[in-house]
């Protein structure tokens, strides 16, 4: 009787146990599930071959145009604590990456952004390729704020344009 009194004990605990550990929140777990997701920002365009005679300024700086969408983050390998992250922007565009948790925060995998619209003036639209880095961070319960920089150049006619911003954020409410 003291056996099966001990076996149940120790069964009951470990049940508490593991249904304890399971409502925490940490690592994968605070990262996976379905967000809305709000892109904000600023970019700078610098003329890269800018001869010394010009009138033309060197750099423009650009409010990027607010972009929303839905952001999925779905567990990869748990023993490295990696996930896949799927962007679907509201004007139709998806990007996929990859990521890994380390000390509470969310590090994305470098991608490539392939639509990004830039007007220097009426004569000098453009939309170029952009590499995109960005670090998550969660904040109460349910938000979600990446920090991102965008890295790329265009070349238009003979000039050649270097694209950098890091002041951008992407904030994400999980649904």
């Amino acid at each position: 009787m003291r056996f099966i009194m001990k076996k149940t004990v120790f069964f009951t605990s470990l049940c508490i146990l593991i249904a304890l550990c399971s409502c925490t929140k940490s690592g994968l777990n605070t990262f996976c599930g379905d967000y809305s997701f709000k892109t904000s920002g600023s970019v700078t365009v610098q003329r890269l071959d800018l001869p010394m005679d010009s009138i033309t300024p060197a750099a423009f700086t650009f409010s990027l145009p607010n972009e929303i969408g839905q952001l999925e983050i779905a567990t990869l390998d748990r023993r490295n604590d990696s996930v896949i992250v799927i962007m679907n922007y509201l004007n139709g565009e998806v990007l996929v990456t990859h990521g890994h948790c380390e000390n509470e925060e969310l590090i994305l995998n470098t991608f490539q952004r392939n639509a990004l619209n830039i007007s220097i003036d009426s004569e000098m639209d453009f939309r170029t390729p952009i590499k995109v880095k960005g670090v998550g961070h969660y904040y109460d319960d349910n938000t979600l704020v990446f920090n991102m920089s965008y890295n790329g150049w265009v070349q238009l006619g003979p000039l050649f344009y270097k694209v950098d911003g890091d002041n951008i954020q992407m904030v994400a409410y999980r649904n």
